[in-house]
């Protein structure tokens, strides 16, 4: 289930680094960090 939860966070994290392509590879780890508390 945690698979599948993370999937899908991902995908809505991605439509937001979208806009910030040039940190995409950052703000992807840190956001993967924040999500993973949760």
């Amino acid at each position: 289930m945690r698979a599948s939860v993370r999937h899908v966070w991902d995908m809505h994290r991605l439509r937001d680094v979208s806009q910030c392509q040039t940190c995409l590879g950052h703000a992807s780890a840190t956001k993967c960090a924040s999500v993973r508390h949760i």
